[in-house]
């Protein structure tokens, strides 16, 4: 479908293995493009990469993608501009005979992106825990990232921000997992040990988010900096969190 978009502006869509200067590249950046998104999860993030000559046709291209893609939506979508960094948004689209669809599509120059990307560094983290502790090691933190990612969805403590359930975000998620070699155990009681004062009662958001950090060894494309995952968070979604958490864990 972006093939046929960018075809019909005269933008030529790079192939998989076309090492030429020139063209747009369509980068899956989610989830899906690691084999780590939540099975029957209908969250799409992709970076469609244009030359500089082509990115004044942005918001003609999101004009005519919003209109294959947003003909049934639960939400308003977002268009692309300076405001919120060239993102096209949709929410609960149900494109592709598929039902409550959310896809984010972020515009960006081709210039901008000689980058170690936040994808190129979870890339790196699960090819170089495939090659140091081989496949089985690797297949069960692919399984713990998604047994997190399962939990916190039926916990409501899963999307990112206030406009989702105040929680790390996927992308946040497979970071703390990660971070604690491919454990959801080890990283859940990292993340809750955060969480306790002196006393043993329980810090505010306000409180935890000072002492408690998932980093972001890449750069965020479209922010332009490297995130702290934790500070996706809100109180709601914090202390959502900490309930999936002691629903599963006795520690």
């Amino acid at each position: 479908m972006v093939l046929e978009v960018l075809n019909q502006y005269g933008v030529k869509l790079k192939g998989e293995y076309d090492d030429s200067l020139l063209g747009a590249e369509l980068l899956d950046i989610g989830s899906t493009g690691r084999n780590t998104n939540a099975v029957g999860e209908g969250d799409f993030d992709f970076n469609l990469k244009l030359d500089a000559k082509d990115f004044s046709l942005v918001p003609q291209i999101a004009n005519e993608i919003r209109q294959r893609l947003g003909t049934e939506m639960t939400e308003a979508f977002i268009a692309p501009s300076d405001f919120n960094n060239n993102q096209l948004r949709f929410f609960g689209s149900n494109a592709f005979s598929q039902q409550g669809l959310d896809i984010d599509i972020g515009f960006v120059k081709k210039s901008d992106l000689n980058v170690y990307a936040s994808h190129d560094a979870l890339a790196d983290k699960l090819n170089n825990l495939l090659e140091k502790r081989g496949q089985k090691d690797y297949d069960e933190a692919i399984a713990n990232i998604l047994l997190a990612k399962k939990w916190l969805k039926e916990g409501g403590a899963y999307k990112k921000g206030n406009y989702g359930d105040g929680g790390l975000g996927g992308v946040g998620v497979e970071n703390l997992i990660l971070a604690h070699g491919g454990n959801l155990k080890q990283a859940f009681q990292a993340f809750y040990q955060a969480t306790k004062n002196s006393d043993g009662s329980i810090k505010s958001y306000e409180e935890f988010k000072g002492s408690f950090k998932i980093l972001d060894a890449g750069l965020n494309l479209r922010y332009n900096n490297h995130d702290n995952f934790t500070l996706n968070m809100n109180e709601a979604g914090y202390q959502k969190m900490l309930d999936v958490i002691q629903n599963h864990f006795a520690f």
